[in-house]
């Protein structure tokens, strides 16, 4: 098999990420490194691996998209893993996975994985990545997933290709900025007739990391567009599913409002909304045929003017606003109540034991309210509310 790894300037990661994959159980493997023009010492890390299964290709700066896709080409193995250089595997993984895809003929394998935060250094299940699918068996025919852009995410590094499948369907990865990996595996994905989906989680995903292309996103908000109707074209020219065609539709309606609502306020201009609208225009759907209503509202504004677009995307995360102002109130009322209590053992230590308690307990429903996916989802949501609103204003 082969592992792809594209670097760029990745010196703090370079190295655990290496080694994970050079301490493999499965012993049979290569190892292929694409630096993409790195300015660090990232290249010099790799070189210090005596390893005959590692080769490294040094290639001017570009993108992680063509790094991927020069690794891809020079790949011998009969199974492809793309991993990125700030992650990490499990030293079973790679034997797991590949006995998955032998046992089970299938065409991609996908594993679980989970976070773990750069900063605090914590670790948290990734549960999203793999959403209502039958685990630890075959799953072709009737059984293949019938919302497969919902049921995982666009991402090459939880999963394992079968390499004749893929120049099957002579797909490769987009050589842009960002969103390069989604054409490439959401087509795998749409088009796989046997897929393995197990419970071992065998990666860690670094999250928060400051020098992830993720923290930049209003700088290259045209490559989802670029992902989201390359996809389309592929779906299209190649017989798919009609239920494979309805979530691809409402994956786009989801995808372009996240997109929008993860932008600077300040990069949410109304040609930018436009952009997203025109494309979510050439995919609708009857309403009845969207898995979330709200995407259901939202696909509707394509067909509106802007100003008309601008009005219903305000009145479309009202409510959005509204439970966040509600979380936001809990906080308040909480931090109140434990500031009192504080108080009260600061004057009465002795007398308070119990309130100290309760002071600890609130301090938990605090953080968890602050963690909780509603309240992190409505601070994203409300960059771009509160840009709409003030062009409303004007």
């Amino acid at each position: 098999m082969s592992v792809i790894i594209p670097s760029y300037n990745a010196e703090s990661y370079i190295e655990e990420c290496v080694n994970s994959v050079l301490s493999q159980s499965l012993k049979d493997f290569e190892l292929i490194v694409v630096d993409d023009g790195s300015t660090d010492s990232t290249v010099n890390l790799i070189k210090t691996f005596q390893d005959n299964r590692l080769s490294l290709i040094e290639a001017p700066h570009s993108n992680a998209g063509r790094a991927r896709n020069l690794g891809m080409y020079k790949a011998t193995g009969d199974y492809l893993y793309f991993l990125d250089a700030d992650d990490f595997i499990s030293e079973d993984c790679l034997l797991k996975l590949t006995e998955c895809a032998k046992e089970s003929n299938a065409d991609v394998v996908i594993c679980k994985s989970h976070y773990l935060d750069d900063k605090t250094k914590e670790t948290s299940p990734l549960t999203f990545s793999m959403i209502d699918v039958e685990t630890n068996k075959v799953l072709a025919g009737d059984a293949l997933p019938h919302k497969p852009f919902q049921s995982f995410v666009g991402w090459p590094w939880d999963k394992l290709f079968r390499r004749d499948f893929v120049d099957g369907l002579g797909i490769a990865f987009q050589e842009q900025r960002t969103s390069n990996d989604a054409l490439f595996v959401f087509v795998a994905l749409a088009k796989a007739a046997r897929l393995y989906c197990t419970n071992d989680d065998l990666v860690t995903h670094r999250t928060n990391n400051v020098a992830s292309l993720e923290h930049t996103r209003s700088k290259s908000w045209r490559c989802a567009l670029s992902a989201m109707e390359a996809i389309g074209s592929y779906l299209k020219n190649n017989e798919v599913s009609p239920s494979v065609w309805k979530s691809y539709c409402n994956w786009v309606a989801h995808f372009s409002r996240w997109n929008m609502a993860s932008l600077d306020s300040d990069a949410l201009s109304p040609d930018v909304a436009d952009a997203f609208f025109e494309l979510i225009g050439k995919n609708t759907l009857p309403a009845s045929d969207y898995y979330n209503p709200v995407d259901a509202d939202f696909a509707a504004l394509a067909h509106a003017t802007n100003s008309e677009i601008q009005a219903a995307y305000v009145k479309l995360w009202a409510e959005e606003e509204r439970k966040i102002a509600e979380l936001v109130g809990h906080i308040n009322k909480l931090e109140s109540e434990k500031t009192t209590l504080a108080d009260s053992l600061r004057m009465a230590e002795d007398r308070n034991s119990k309130n100290a308690a309760t002071v600890e307990d609130l301090a938990t429903e605090i953080k968890a309210v602050r963690n909780s996916h509603s309240y992190k989802l409505g601070n994203k949501l409300l960059a771009p509310l509160s840009f709409m609103k003030q062009r409303l204003s004007l």
